[in-house]
């Protein structure tokens, strides 16, 4: 009897964590379905006041400059874009420009991905180059005062349709969003910093032990 009624208790246990088991397949598929529904929708294609998600981020990269690259603060990166936008540019990355090298280390993309994305604006008015003052082989890229009033406008829209989402979902789920989607970033955050220093340590000599 003892042994029978151990048996049903162990066979109960097996069927709840079975169940628990397909909770999270299902839980995760709805998630997966989700991320695929947001991933289809026209959430990053539009273009804002007519410009391209690469161009967008590449003028915000300029304003932002390379003593952001660390932080990831999307408050930092908040204020600096106002302060630009009031007071013009003060930061020495933004009076004196960036090399390529330097917005495709920020950006995380390689040189020849935005050198057209770079030509392009430049075409439109809204950045220049520049010879580095100390070394004229250098060419730095500047954001011009018509770059400025593109940030701008395409700012405005953002905010605009971010009031809109607000309005859609209630105050109280907005911030519940916020919040889900900021760990959602640090959660990739994570893992992209836990690769990297896997490679790292993966391709990096090892030390020889002098004792």
């Amino acid at each position: 009897m003892v042994i029978n009624r151990n048996m049903v208790i162990i066979s109960v246990q097996i069927k709840k964590v079975g169940e628990a088991l397909k909770e999270k397949d299902i839980l995760a598929q709805n998630l997966l379905i989700a991320f695929m529904r947001f991933n289809r929708s026209n959430w990053k294609q539009p273009k804002t006041e007519g410009r391209n998600p690469s161009e967008i981020v590449l003028l915000v990269t300029l304003i932002r400059g390379k003593e952001t690259t660390e932080k990831h603060d999307p408050a930092v990166v908040g204020r600096m874009i106002r302060d630009f936008q009031e007071n013009g540019p003060t930061t020495k990355d933004q009076l004196e420009g960036l090399k390529i090298s330097e917005i495709s280390e920020i950006m995380r993309v390689k040189a020849p991905t935005i050198t057209p994305v770079i030509q392009g604006l430049e075409e439109q008015g809204l950045v220049e180059r520049r010879m580095d003052q100390f070394d004229r082989r250098v060419m730095r890229i500047t954001i011009t005062e018509a770059g400025r009033e593109a940030v701008r406008d395409v700012h405005r829209e953002l905010m605009s349709n971010m009031k809109e989402m607000i309005e859609y979902l209630g105050e109280e789920d907005s911030i519940q969003l916020a919040k889900l989607l900021t760990r959602v970033y640090e959660y990739k955050e994570q893992k992209r910093t836990s690769a990297e220093q896997h490679c790292k340590d993966r391709f990096s000599p090892k030390g020889s032990d002098h004792t």
